[in-house]
């Protein structure tokens, strides 16, 4: 979480100090990328969920950095991208066919958001907080990183832990469900929204606060 918070990735802080410490702050990155590509299968779901929502955030944040920051970090991507290609530009691979120019891919930060998305796949559901379920599907919605079979399990531990669902896990699953199409089965979706809609109305009652937001929402 602290290299997403580095201030040259921050809107408005790409200055000139910025600029000359951005090579150490490339070089974590990419030290970071290289361990969970490396040890992502070691991980709990629990440590995916929180990595994966964290590259995410990592990605728009480089993604939406200053002009000056922006166009070394493109430099350092393609650079990376050229060399692991063996020098040939159409070599680089596609993102298992997704476009490349996307942020997620913009950053460089497809390969570890795989690893975890495979690592995930593999981990047993267990104790993990609910939140961590919902961070992990919308960073792999918001990647563009389907698996099916993943998705069924994540519902299926939402849903066996709905009322611990809170406001924010609420959003999250809603973009991965309705905007990202990232939960494939219709029955889950059916089974998943109508256990959201009651955590909802459950919520509501708890937080007059939370009713009036969504009235405001509802009236825009």
């Amino acid at each position: 979480e602290a290299i997403t918070k580095w201030r040259g990735i921050q809107v408005g802080e790409g200055d000139a100090q910025a600029v000359r410490q951005y090579p150490a702050f490339y070089a974590t990155v990419q030290a970071m990328k290289a361990h969970v590509n490396e040890n992502a299968d070691f991980y709990e779901l629990r440590e995916i969920g929180e990595m994966a929502e964290a590259f995410l955030t990592l990605a728009r944040r480089m993604s939406a950095s200053d002009n000056q920051v922006h166009e070394i970090m493109e430099k350092s991507v393609v650079t990376d991208m050229l060399n692991d290609a063996g020098g040939s530009q159409s070599a680089i691979p596609t993102d298992a066919g997704l476009k490349t120019a996307d942020f997620v891919g913009t950053a460089g930060l497809r390969d570890p958001l795989f690893a975890l998305c495979s690592a995930a796949a593999d981990a047993p559901l267990s104790s993990q907080p609910v939140g961590s379920l919902t961070s992990l599907a919308y960073a792999l919605a918001e990647a563009n990183i389907m698996h099916p079979a993943l998705s069924q399990k994540v519902a299926k531990g939402i849903m066996r832990d709905i009322d611990k669902v809170q406001r924010d896990d609420i959003g999250k699953i809603f973009i991965a469900m309705h905007d990202k199409r990232w939960f494939k089965d219709d029955k889950t979706v059916e089974y998943l929204t109508q256990s959201l809609q009651e955590r909802v109305r459950v919520m509501k009652r708890e937080d007059p606060g939370l009713a009036k937001m969504l009235a405001a929402n509802q009236a825009r």
